[in-house]
């Protein structure tokens, strides 16, 4: 996910590791603080938070389970995929997603206007079928000016 420069994510550094849970309450889940490394820290706590099976600890197989739910509200996605700009154009918008901006540059992306993530995993799929090996991350901008490059 692309985040603005005041997010807690943004000033996150070195070995210090953060993730976050949104529940759909007023502020999201935080657990934050120093790891062995950020990516494989961040990535086995995430695993962990998704784990299908009991947990492997002394809480047992009868401890509460965490599972993935479905996001239903819409959010803006910035979505890039190896295709010219006019063919991600086309392929983005024959599947229902509205286009706020195009960039077009060595690699071509868009932001999307706001849609729910069923909507952006068709396109996703499309992408694939196509081998064009789409990158997509959640957009959101803060206060903070823009840049892209």
């Amino acid at each position: 996910m692309i985040v603005g420069s005041q997010s807690a994510f943004a000033r996150t550094t070195l070995e210090e590791n953060r993730v976050e849970v949104d529940l759909g309450w007023g502020l999201p889940l935080s657990v934050s603080g120093p790891g062995a490394g950020g990516h494989p820290t961040a990535a086995a706590l995430l695993s962990d938070l998704l784990r299908l099976e009991p947990p492997p600890n002394d809480r047992g197989f009868g401890a509460a389970q965490f599972a993935s739910v479905n996001d239903p509200r819409e959010h803006k996605w910035l979505l890039s995929a190896r295709q010219d700009a006019k063919s991600f154009q086309r392929s983005t918008t024959s599947v229902g997603l509205d286009i706020e901006r195009i960039i077009d540059g060595e690699d071509v992306a868009v932001i999307t206007a706001p849609a729910t993530w069923e909507r952006v995993q068709t396109l996703i799929v499309a992408l694939e079928a196509a081998d064009a090996e789409p990158c997509i991350a959640r957009y959101e901008r803060g206060c903070a000016t823009e840049i892209i490059q």
